[in-house]
């Protein structure tokens, strides 16, 4: 089977700013009765979440279905050279950790096969990512046959931290992808699973 990877997959890039205020900086006269915290400063607001690239092939941590009884190590990238050893992250889309779509692709029939049996998972079934000694755990909720060049399985926006799996479909072909969707269950506590001070490829 080739090597699993949509076609004219885009990167989305965030920025994050702070518009400027122009003028002086002299404090406002105090009015009688003003309310001493309303003239404390305000304190100021954290600065964008940045997080190092990881690099291509590197492994992230470990995915694990209860369900097909399968754990395995998945991998920065989708190439033929990463998938090899196992599902690989599209580097296109947030780590866990970070709000967004996680997606990681995976192989049905070649090299290890993880993902031969994905079909057979149902929905609340949870898919569970271990990385630098955290845990989440994402519930399924729905399945999808979509065509290769559907790449708006990876590139759907949304705030809420989410998991994509996807495989070649059926197994021994790659006319189709079959596409897992699941949602975070439990809230992020605010800390990437890379460093901060980075730039994410």
């Amino acid at each position: 089977m080739t090597a699993l990877a949509f076609v004219g997959a885009v990167e989305i890039a965030l920025a994050v700013g702070a518009p400027q205020i122009q003028g002086s900086t002299a404090p406002p006269p105090r009015q009688a009765g003003t309310d001493e915290a309303a003239l404390a400063p305000k304190p100021r607001p954290p600065s964008p979440l940045r997080v190092h690239a990881v690099p291509i092939g590197a492994p992230i941590g470990t995915l694990r279905i209860p369900r097909l009884h399968e754990s395995v190590t998945f991998r920065q990238g989708v190439g033929a050279g990463v998938l090899q050893y196992g599902p690989g992250h599209y580097p296109t889309t947030e780590l866990p950790g970070q709000l967004g779509t996680v997606a990681i692709a995976g192989h049905r029939t070649t090299h290890t096969h993880p993902f031969l049996h994905l079909n057979d998972l149902r929905r609340n079934d949870d898919i569970v990512l271990t990385a630098n000694s955290r845990t989440f755990t994402y519930r399924v909720y729905a399945m999808r046959i979509v065509r290769p060049t559907a790449v708006w399985v990876l590139m759907m926006r949304s705030r809420a931290p989410r998991l994509v799996l996807t495989a070649c479909h059926p197994p021994h072909s790659a006319e189709f992808r079959i596409v897992v969707f699941a949602h975070l269950t439990g809230p992020l506590d605010g800390t990437p699973v890379a460093v901060h001070g980075g730039s994410r490829s």
